[in-house]
Parts: C-alpha cells; sequence; structure tokens
C-alpha cells in the first residue's frame, strides 16, 4: 500500500512539474529572444504570443502545452497502470489516476513553480 501512494504522489509531482513547462516564454525566446511576459498584456499564454509573434510561434505554443497535458495523464494512467495490477487487493481505477495527474497538470496554469508560485493571471 506505502508503494501505491509513492507511485501516485510520483505522478502527481511528474505532472506538475511537466505543466510548469511554460511554452509561450520558451517559444518567444527562440523566435524573437524576447519575454513575452514583457509585451502585450503581459500574459504568458498562447493568445500573448500569437499577438506578439505570429500565427507560426502562437500555434507551437498551442501545441506545446497541449501535448504536456496529454503527457501528463498518459504518465499518470500507463505508468501507474502496472502498480496497480500488482497490488490487485486495492481497488484503484487507472483513470482516476488520469484525472489526478491531469488536474495537477492544470494547476500549474494558477500556480507556476518556476514562477515562484505567483499566480498567472491577475
Amino acid at each position: 500500500m506505502f508503494l501505491l501512494v509513492l507511485f501516485l504522489l510520483i505522478a502527481i509531482v511528474v505532472s506538475y512539474l511537466l505543466g510548469s513547462i511554460n511554452f509561450a516564454v520558451i517559444i518567444s525566446n527562440l523566435f524573437e529572444k524576447k519575454d513575452v511576459r514583457e509585451m502585450g498584456s503581459g500574459n504568458a499564454g498562447m493568445t500573448n504570443v500569437l499577438r506578439n509573434f505570429g500565427p507560426l510561434p502562437g500555434i507551437l505554443t498551442f501545441v506545446g502545452d497541449a501535448l504536456k497535458a496529454i503527457l501528463g495523464v498518459y504518465l499518470g494512467m500507463y505508468v501507474f497502470e502496472p502498480i496497480v495490477d500488482k497490488f490487485s487487493f486495492v481497488s484503484v481505477e487507472v483513470t482516476y489516476v488520469g484525472y489526478i495527474c491531469a488536474f495537477f497538470c492544470m494547476l500549474v496554469i494558477s500556480f507556476l513553480c518556476s514562477f515562484s508560485l505567483e499566480a498567472v493571471k491577475e
């Protein structure tokens, strides 16, 4: 049971850290060597990248954000599945682990660990 909880906590932390990757900042630095948070609305998001840097960086930001969410759920569900099968006495639906990982991946939208836990939108 301890190992099951440990792997769940690891899945949550990995999903949170994966969600903290900010593709808007990365892509704006790659394309223009500028910080998107200092331009336009000041928000580090896809819409601000689209407005300030054009459609290609905006689309790449959207795809990167979508892929990190999908990867977080995938890691939670399919990495956790063999552990749940090993502990057959525990009735845990693997889908719920994916939901938990998705929640923590989206939690980063409000509180980013890479920005010292400050709210992204003010």
